[in-house]
């Protein structure tokens, strides 16, 4: 712009007028620049404060991310700290005890498989049931002494047999026999509680309020009460009050089926110490000593009228 002034020094000789006209015009210009260039500068400061605060606020937002990622990491260090713990520690009995099992199934799954026991024929089948048939008839308090060996020879000859397995709750069952676990014990009694001093002959059975067997079975002992009672029988009814059974059912079971014989309840002791696995079961019981064990439906008439004195 100066050069342009200074140049119209040199182009002629214009009139004073002309000359302040370009005097003003060139500083019109001048001060139009200076407001350009401050407006300029103006606007570059607020986008430099508004670059500054947008990068202050990110800056505060990633702060409080890392914040939370080191968090986060400090706790995946401690967990890593711990495991690494775990594994280096010597292993426990539980452990020791697991290493063992899974040595054992690899030992298992790479051995040879055992060799098959031959099917048993038609001929083992029927020789062993009629053993078993033999020693089932001597199971009563008078012979069961006898039924032993038949059942060992059994078990010796036809192992694999249906027979054998069936007999494996007959062997049970006599395995009572010849025991002592005393007279029937309960913790409270429902009716009446049994004769004191004890009698000859003590029938004990195991039932259930719920058990249908038991609906059936029960009843038909007072009949033995009423035909040997005066003989020195005694029936005893013990419950252990399972699957959640009230005394109000027990009471309304008595009743129904009029139950004429002591009733009582028993903390399972008893009918442990006469291997009782399933109701009802019974046993006849002379001065403590078991005689019989058996389902209650095997009793028979001509064993009270051979246990029981004369009248």
């Amino acid at each position: 712009m100066l050069l342009w002034i200074a140049g119209l020094a040199f182009a002629g000789s214009p009139s004073k007028a002309e000359r302040l006209e370009a005097i003003e015009t060139a500083m019109e210009e001048h001060r139009r620049w200076a407001s350009g260039q401050a407006e300029l500068r103006i606007r570059g400061e607020e986008l430099s404060g508004r670059r500054h605060a947008e990068q202050e606020t990110a800056i505060d937002g990633l702060g409080g991310e890392v914040e939370r990622l080191a968090l986060r990491l400090a706790a995946a260090e401690l967990e890593i700290a711990r495991l690494t713990a775990a594994l280096t520690t010597p292993p426990s009995k539980a452990g020791a005890r697991l290493a063992l099992l899974e040595a054992e199934v690899k030992r298992l799954s790479t051995a040879p498989p055992p060799p098959t026991a031959p099917t048993p024929g038609p001929d083992a089948e029927a020789a062993a049931k009629d053993l078993l048939d033999r020693a089932t008839a001597l199971l009563g308090p008078l012979h069961a002494a006898e039924a032993r060996p038949l059942l060992a020879e059994l078990a010796t000859r036809f192992p694999d047999t249906r027979a054998n397995r069936t007999a494996s709750r007959v062997r049970e069952e006599l395995a009572v026999v010849g025991t002592h676990p005393g007279l029937p014990v309960a913790t409270r009694w429902f009716t009446e509680p049994p004769r004191s001093g004890g009698t000859p002959l003590t029938l004990v059975v195991f039932w259930e309020a719920w058990c249908p067997h038991c609906q059936r079975e029960l009843p038909r002992l007072g009949a033995w009460r009423d035909a040997y009672g005066e003989r020195g029988l005694e029936v005893v009814a013990l419950t252990r009050m399972t699957k959640g059974v009230t005394d109000a059912q027990v009471r309304e079971f008595i009743t129904t089926h009029a139950l004429p014989f002591p009733v009582g309840l028993e903390d399972g002791s008893y009918s442990t110490a006469l291997a009782v696995a399933g109701i009802p079961a019974a046993a006849l019981i002379r001065d403590g000593e078991v005689l019989w064990r058996g389902h209650p439906a095997k009793l028979q008439d001509a064993w009270f009228a051979e246990l029981l004195p004369a009248r």
